[in-house]
């Protein structure tokens, strides 16, 4: 069975992702800045209102995935915060200044994080097709349960030759394959990356913005029956 995660950032969104069957959430609010941690009452709210697996974002700041002291603290209050909570995971990144994983930071998120799991975010795709491949294997020494990627590229189809190179090499770490993913793609790059999750945004949306629940319906079965 393939799955999808639907971004999410109100208590109806995360109803109607149930609702349509999708598998899993990601909360986050402002989506046009790529996503930025919830409020922890929102966080409350979602986790009390739906049974699927929910991943929270942790990402104070959008100009960069380079965090100071002070953001890095802000990020690790929150996890101890939402903890208690128990979503089942949170979805974080970060880099240095010279762009290459911030190790020392993540270090510190994984001891904040306790039990939940953690998705590495696209501060991945900032790095090179090189380095992505190195900090690939690094990673898997960490505990990373997934990484969300475009495959370093404006879109997860154009990106779909690095997805299918990262799920090949991946081992204990679930690529999800994330960036402009819609009806007309979702086959193919599920087919060509061999993805298992894919990972959606305002595809599944209505004109108005608001969840449809019938375009999470149908992208689960094309992609199940396709």
């Amino acid at each position: 069975m393939n799955k999808i995660e639907v971004i999410g950032w109100t208590v109806e969104d995360a109803i109607n992702i149930e609702k349509g069957n999708g598998d899993r959430i990601e909360l986050l609010v402002e989506l046009e800045h790529g996503g930025l941690t919830p409020p922890v009452q929102l966080v409350k709210d979602v986790l009390a209102a739906v049974n699927i697996p929910v991943r929270v974002m942790v990402r104070d700041i959008y100009e960069s995935f380079v965090y100071d002291n002070e953001v890095h603290q802000s990020h690790l209050n929150f996890i101890n915060e939402i903890k208690k909570f128990k979503p089942e995971g949170i979805v974080y990144g970060s880099l240095t200044a010279q762009n290459e994983i911030n190790y020392s930071q993540l270090k510190d998120v994984i001891e904040a994080k306790g039990e939940m799991k953690l998705t590495f975010n696209r501060a991945f795709d900032e790095l090179d097709e090189n380095s992505s491949l190195q900090a690939l294997e690094k990673l898997k020494e960490y505990e990373i349960d997934t990484i969300l990627t475009s495959g370093n590229s404006k879109s997860a189809l154009e990106g779909k030759e690095n997805i299918r190179k990262y799920i090949l090499n991946s081992e204990n770490i679930q690529i999800l394959p994330g960036s402009k993913i819609d009806l007309s793609n979702c086959l193919e790059i599920k087919n060509y990356t061999k993805a298992n999750w894919l990972h959606i945004g305002m595809a599944v949306r209505d004109k108005n913005g608001n969840i449809d629940m019938e375009k999470i319906k149908k992208m689960k079965e094309v992609i199940n029956n396709g």
